[in-house]
Formats: structure tokens, C-alpha cells, sequence
């Protein structure tokens, strides 16, 4: 094999031409000719069997990585006649009959998806036997990237339809709370690993630019007590449905009071179906404009959001039950003024008087429980004020 790489290099040098590059061979000679010429310090190493030995180098690794990536195409393309007709379809529109070019990878838009979309990761398969109460998240993955390099991810609702899909095969477990969770994530910056390798990472703090937040669906669970009576027919079967403030005159939009009874007379109407298993007053980021996108796992940077309800149920007959919320803001306890900062309650506090009102209203189904974070202006503010949200 190398004497026949020595001689086939040898049989360029007889017909080598600046005019024309043939192939691999040609450019070799040209690189070492003008190496030579403009007196590179490199030259002396541009030997006939140097370069002999890089073209052998890429003649063997070519024969096997070619020969198995169009055995792969073919076998593909015969299992896949759909995306057979789909490539076709675009090399006739793009190229035609010419050659092609390197220029129309940026048109070849279908053909350059080295790999296919990502499915939404699933993070709490591995729940010991023993446990009693658990949760697992699903979180989105990248499904495509457009002409300007711009990511996207899974929508919101494909979390939901994953997590269905675990339940029909995990239906030992019974779901008690479901909540949109914010996580970090890396973008890994190696070159070599494909573009769709943006890895999760759950437990680090923003680097250099190279973390952002994604949104993810948690779901609660604990065991069911009585497996024998459970079936796969009876596993619970989840939905959400997003109430977004309606636009009011001006730049103003509804407070979440009047969500809350629109929600509350949707119910009363009889137009809610199913049971209700959460409540949760999702943060959406908004444009000046207020444009968001409630089903964004991707969050754009934003000063502005909007807050929706996000209400989670089990589909199956209406409980009839109107939803409320019941706020409980930490007491100012002192200071406050220019050189001091304020104290208040301490959470466990604030938790207290919850419970206490809880068991002081036992006509009063508790859902879930949401903490927020309010930017404090003063000792008076409006904890019903959807815009601009804390």
C-alpha cells in the first residue's frame, strides 16, 4: 500500500499543472511548491515522502468512513422513504444537474439535520423501591436551530404528553403536585460534539456566559398504597390550562383577582373539565409591548413579565370547586430607613400563620403553595398587580 501511494505521487509530479488541482495529490505539491517559493521555515518538512504518507492517511481513513457512512445512507434510505423522497425533493430544487457546491450546505436545510431532535429528558427514573414520595422532572431538549443559529426547545406541552406517557407505564405512582421549575443548563462549547449537545446541569451557577435558564415540568408522586387494585386503565391522565390576562384600555392588563374570577366563572359555567391537582402563578418575560409566550422553556432576558395562571388537572369529570388564592406577606418587624435595612418575619413564621388559617378553614381544599419573590419599593405594595410582576 505505501509503495503504491509512493508511486501514484510520483505520477502526479509528471503531469502536475498550477492550473488545475485534480485531487488531494495536487494540492500537496501546490502547498509544498509555494512553501518553497515564499520560504517558509516549514518547507524543509513538506519531503515527497511526507506528503505521500498524509495523502495514504487520508486515502484508508476516506475508504472506511466513507464506505460505512453510504452503506448507512442506503440502508436508511430504504427503511425511511419518506425522508428518501424529501432529500430528493430538496437536491433536485437546490442543485439540480450541476455539481454541487460547499455553498449549498446554507440551502440544503433538511439534508444538513446531522441528527434528529432531541426527546425531552426525564430526570427520577431511578426512584428507590422503598420510597414513599418522590417527584421527577422532564426537561426539554434542543429540537432544531434556525438560518441565524437561534435555539428552540420543546414546548411546554410536549413535557406534559412525556410525562403521560411515564405515568402509563409507572402506574403504581399517584400524582399530588405538578409545578414549572426553573433550571440551568451548559452549553457545551466543544467543537467536535454535535450542535444539539446542550447538556442540563442543575447544580452550577452561571459561567462566563455559557448558562441560561430552561423551564421544566416537575410532577409529585407517592405510592399508591394498593397496587393489586390499581390497572394501566386507571392511571391518571394530565392537562393544564393557561388563563393569560386580558388586555385592558392603555397598557393595562387584568390584575390577578380578575383572573381568578374569570377562572372562576369558566368553572361555574361548567366549561372546566377535570380535577384540579395544582394552582401555580407562573412568571412569563414579556416584551415592552407585552408579547410573552407562555409555552416558552427557553426564556428570553426580560424586565417585564407577565404573570398567567397555570392551573394543572386530572382529566375526568369536573369537581365543580372554584379556585381562590390567599396571600401571606411577611410582617415588618423594624428599620427601614436610609442606613438601615429592614426586618421582617422569618419564612417559618409566615408558614405558621398559614397552617393556622388552614386549619381554621377546613371547608378549604389546599392545592399547592408558591413562594415568590417581591421587589420591595416601599412599605406599601400591591400584591395583586400582575404589571409589572415581583
Amino acid at each position: 500500500m505505501s509503495l503504491m501511494i509512493r508511486n501514484t505521487f510520483k505520477d502526479h509530479y509528471m503531469d502536475y499543472s498550477d492550473a488545475i488541482e485534480r485531487d488531494i495529490c495536487d494540492a500537496l505539491i501546490t502547498a509544498k511548491n509555494e512553501a518553497l517559493r515564499e520560504g517558509k521555515e516549514w518547507a524543509p518538512y513538506l519531503t515527497d515522502d511526507n506528503l505521500a504518507m498524509s495523502a495514504m492517511t487520508l486515502f484508508l481513513g476516506g475508504i472506511n468512513t466513507s464506505q460505512n457512512t453510504f452503506q448507512w445512507i442506503v440502508l436508511l434510505m430504504c427503511y425511511y422513504p419518506e425522508v428518501q423522497r424529501k432529500l430528493r425533493q430538496e437536491i433536485e430544487t437546490q442543485i439540480g444537474d450541476r455539481m454541487p457546491t460547499h455553498e449549498d450546505r446554507n440551502r440544503c436545510h433538511y439534508g444538513e439535520r446531522n441528527r434528529p431532535p432531541e426527546p425531552p429528558r426525564i430526570y427520577g427514573r431511578d426512584i428507590p423501591s422503598d420510597a414513599k414520595l418522590t417527584f421527577v422532572d422532564f426537561v426539554p431538549s434542543v429540537t432544531h436551530r434556525d438560518k441565524r443559529d437561534k435555539i428552540f426547545y420543546h414546548p411546554f406541552r410536549i413535557l406534559l404528553e412525556v410525562a403521560n406517557k411515564w405515568l402509563q407505564h409507572n402506574y403504581d405512582w399517584e400524582v399530588v403536585n405538578c409545578e414549572s421549575v426553573t433550571l440551568l443548563f451548559r452549553h457545551n462549547a466543544c467543537s467536535h460534539v454535535s450542535q444539539w449537545d446542550l447538556m442540563p446541569n442543575v447544580a452550577a451557577s452561571q459561567v462566563m456566559g455559557q448558562e441560561a435558564a430552561i423551564k421544566a415540568l416537575r410532577v409529585w408522586m407517592r405510592k399508591r398504597e394498593d397496587m393489586l387494585q390499581t390497572k394501566k386503565e386507571d392511571v391518571q391522565v394530565l392537562g393544564y390550562r393557561d388563563f393569560v390576562p386580558d388586555r385592558k384600555e392603555g397598557n393595562k392588563i387584568e390584575t390577578l383577582d380578575e383572573v381568578i374570577n374569570r377562572v372562576n366563572a369558566i368553572i361555574r359555567d361548567g366549561k372546566f373539565e377535570g380535577r384540579i391537582v395544582s394552582i401555580e402563578c407562573l412568571p412569563c418575560e414579556s416584551t415592552g409591548d407585552l408579547r410573552f409566550d407562555p409555552e416558552a422553556t427557553l426564556p428570553g432576558s426580560s424586565d417585564t413579565t407577565v404573570t398567567v395562571v397555570r392551573i394543572y388537572y386530572e382529566e375526568g369529570p369536573s369537581s365543580e370547586e372554584e379556585i381562590g388564592i390567599a396571600d401571606f406577606v411577611p410582617l415588618h418587624l423594624s428599620g427601614g430607613s436610609l442606613f438601615s435595612r429592614p426586618e421582617f418575619e422569618t419564612f417559618d413564621t409566615v408558614m405558621s400563620r398559614a397552617s393556622r388559617w388552614l386549619s381554621e378553614n377546613p371547608e378549604i381544599n389546599f392545592r399547592s403553595a408558591l413562594s415568590i419573590d417581591f421587589k420591595l419599593k416601599s412599605s406599601q405594595s400591591s400584591y395583586q398587580s400582575l404589571y409589572p410582576i415581583i
